[in-house]
């Protein structure tokens, strides 16, 4: 999968949150995991990625340089329009936990602060990393300014519902963009908003995403950790929607957790007889 694959599952939580909200159910706890363990996945790699980039860098190799710079760009777009659903998957996970235990919302709010972090750090390799391309630069911070603007026009909606809105980039423009819907277009109907969403969507992003995925598993992990929550109708007209290949993966993730417990009930029961040996 694509970070545009990411992109695409923001406009559908925002689209589907209403419905998913209304049933009163929580996160499960594996999907929770999932999440987790994709989204730190993806940030380890970006941030092994970056370091590896400014300690290796090749002086005096354009060519090696201009490989390095090729798998830098894979990393930094992936940052920077991941930022999307990032934080408007937190948005609407703290929207449903609002007056329950918070079992979720903990998790998300770690991996935006990491996530920030890592677009902390990209911004900063922009700015001052050896061999980045002055158009290409120009480019990434385009694509870092446009999702910035569209992670706010998502909670915005989100904030018509209940949401809150310091999971904003910037909270002021997210309360603006939520006025403006509120009083702007109402009378929408559902499906017209979906198609105008998803066609502004590929014009915004498409033409700045360039480079191919660079953690294509762990984006799926966390596609497949969120798609199931929302509603059929939120991704049933999905092109990129592979029902099949969720309910594959979700099988996956089962049948690896199952095995991961049963290994760790191996270690301890190998454990207690080393112990007994060594008692007597």
């Amino acid at each position: 999968m694509h970070v545009k694959d990411l992109l695409r599952l923001a406009v559908d939580v925002v689209l589907g949150a209403p419905a998913a909200s209304s049933r009163g159910k929580g996160v499960p706890a594996e999907l929770v995991n999932q999440y987790w363990l994709a989204a730190k996945g993806c940030q380890d790699l970006w941030f092994h990625q970056m370091k590896r980039y400014r300690d290796e860098f090749p002086q005096g190799d354009p060519e090696a340089a201009r490989r390095a710079w090729k798998r830098l760009r894979c990393v930094l777009e992936e940052i920077l329009a991941g930022e999307v659903l990032v934080r408007t998957w937190a948005a609407a996970v703290s929207w449903w936990e609002q007056g329950r235990p918070a079992e979720a919302e903990p998790v998300v709010r770690s991996v935006v602060l990491g996530h920030t972090e890592a677009r902390l750090r990209a911004t900063m390799l922009l700015l001052h990393a050896p061999g980045v391309p002055a158009r290409e630069a120009a480019e990434l911070n385009q694509l870092g300014n446009r999702a910035a603007r569209w992670c706010d026009m998502l909670i915005g909606r989100l904030m018509l519902h209940g949401a809150k809105e310091h999971w904003a980039c910037n909270p002021g423009r997210a309360a603006e963009y939520a006025q403006d819907l509120a009083t702007g277009a109402a009378d929408t109907p559902p499906a017209v908003v979906r198609k105008l969403l998803r066609a502004s969507l590929q014009r915004a992003f498409w033409p700045l995403l360039q480079s191919p995925a660079a953690c294509p598993r762990l984006i799926e992990g966390i596609f497949y950790s969120i798609s199931p929550l929302l509603p059929a109708p939120a991704l049933g007209s999905s092109p990129h929607v592979d029902f099949r290949a969720r309910w594959e993966h979700r099988l996956q993730s089962v049948s690896d957790y199952a095995q991961g417990l049963i290994d760790q009930l191996l270690a301890l029961d190998h454990g207690e007889e080393v112990k007994e040996e060594k008692n007597t």
